[in-house]
C-alpha cells in the first residue's frame, strides 16, 4: 500500500511483524527480510552500519539517532499499557538526506502487539 505514510506492526516484545513499503524506502531497507523480527535498536545499529546510508551525526532537540529506540519503546510501552490509541511526535533518521526528521505518529494496541502509522510533520 502506497499512501506516503509508514506502517508498521511490532509484537508485544517490540520486534517487528510487518512494515509497508514506504518504511522500507524512507529508512533505506532493500527487503523486508532487513527489518522483520529486529528491535528498534537493531534497526539503528542496522542504519548506522550501512556504507551507503549518509553518517547521521546531527542531533534533533538534543537527541542522537541513538537514543531514538528507548523513546520509541517508552511510547510503545504507554500504548499497550494504556490499551489505547495514542498520538506522539516522534524523530527518525531518514535516509535520503541523513538528518533526524519529525514524524506525526499514531500508536494502537491489539491483540498481538502494536500497529503504527505516520507521516512526516509538516506533510
Amino acid at each position: 500500500l502506497d499512501c506516503g505514510a509508514i506502517m508498521f506492526v511490532k509484537s508485544h516484545s517490540g520486534r517487528y511483524r510487518c512494515v509497508n513499503d514506504t518504511y522500507l524506502e524512507m529508512f533505506g531497507f532493500s527487503c523486508l527480510d532487513e527489518v522483520l523480527g529486529k528491535t528498534d535498536e537493531e534497526l539503528i545499529e542496522t542504519i548506522l552500519a550501512k556504507p551507503e546510508h549518509p553518517i547521521f551525526h546531527h542531533s534533533y532537540r538534543g537527541e542522537a539517532i541513538t537514543d531514538l529506540p528507548e523513546i520509541w519503546r517508552e511510547n510503545d510501552e504507554s500504548v499497550l499499557t494504556m490499551k489505547r490509541p495514542r498520538w506522539f511526535r516522534e524523530r527518525s533518521p531518514f535516509v535520503k538526506d541523513g538528518r533526524l526528521h519529525e514524524f506525526v505518529i499514531m500508536k494502537a494496541p491489539f491483540e498481538d502487539g502494536l500497529v503504527g502509522v505516520g507521516v512526516l510533520d509538516g506533510v
